[in-house]
């Protein structure tokens, strides 16, 4: 076999069996840092906190559905999906993760999984976090607030296509019942600044 032969081989066994071609764990140069923080400082994120805060009332609260921000609620797990692309996607992905450490949690894991698709390289940032355990005496069951948290941008090769916003909660004997989702996003939302 060709080495030119081998390596198509390989790139379209990785495409169907739906493994990363590559995943590591996202590190953040100085100079996103920067950028970010700049962004954080010029509170860029407002205008997006109030344009997610605003369709999540008119979904709960009247069925408004838009066209590029769905959001779930159905079982044991909630989500938001927001079909957003553009300058500051990826800022506002890492703005929504500290806003859930600010909430009690924990980051579990962030990371980056690089896939080959027909026609495209997709790839997937994530920050996975899981709320600090807290133990109190003479309770029954751990305290699960809202749930295991994923967060996702999803970009095709440089494009971002979509920023998911993902609640999955235990449903164990072990754990309380966990919080609402919609309270959830409501205090990510809040407007408060962060250190």
């Amino acid at each position: 076999m060709d080495l030119k032969a081998f390596f198509k081989n390989v790139f379209e066994q990785q495409e169907k069996a739906n493994v990363p071609v590559v995943q590591e764990i996202i590190e953040r140069d100085d100079y996103f840092l920067t950028s970010y923080n700049n962004w954080k400082s010029r509170k860029a994120y407002l205008e997006w906190n109030e344009t997610l805060f605003r369709e999540m009332n008119a979904f709960r609260d009247r069925g408004e559905k838009h066209r590029d921000i769905w959001f779930m609620n159905s079982g044991a797990t909630a989500a938001l999906l927001w079909k957003r692309s553009g300058q500051g996607v990826l800022f506002y992905f890492d703005y929504l993760k500290e806003r859930v450490l600010s909430l009690g949690y924990r980051s579990y894991m962030s990371d980056r999984k690089s896939y080959v698709r027909k026609g495209y390289a997709e790839y997937i940032e994530r920050h996975y976090l899981k709320p600090k355990l807290h133990f109190q005496q003479g309770a029954t069951k751990v305290e699960q607030l809202y749930g295991n948290i994923t967060i996702e941008c999803i970009k095709h090769n440089d494009e971002v296509q979509q920023l998911k916003f993902m609640c999955t909660n235990y449903r164990d004997h072990n754990y309380s019942e966990a919080l609402d989702f919609y309270d959830l996003m409501e205090r990510v939302l809040e407007q408060g600044d962060l250190a």
